[in-house]
């Protein structure tokens, strides 16, 4: 919701953290992502995951992008 409003992410940093590790514990196959040669930046906290093509974005579009979301301005994540 807070992506299609614009909007910051409301959740607090430590949960957002918790649910990009989860996420790409699996290297992005539970949600049918393929994160094979990509490296993933947040703009908004010290995280980041991986090597190769980086994909930068604040924590909550990361964490669209990695639930096989398209973000606003047309972005994706290969699928597996």
């Amino acid at each position: 919701m807070t992506i299609a409003l614009d909007r910051p992410t409301v959740a607090p940093r430590e949960a957002v953290i918790a649910v990009l590790d989860q996420l790409t514990a699996t290297n992005g196959t539970w949600l049918g992502v393929d994160l094979t040669d990509v490296r993933l930046e947040v703009t908004d906290t010290a995280w980041s995951w991986g090597s190769g093509q980086l994909v930068r974005a604040d924590s909550g579009s990361l964490v669209a992008l990695l639930s096989g979301r398209t973000l606003p301005d047309g972005r994706i994540l290969p699928r597996g």
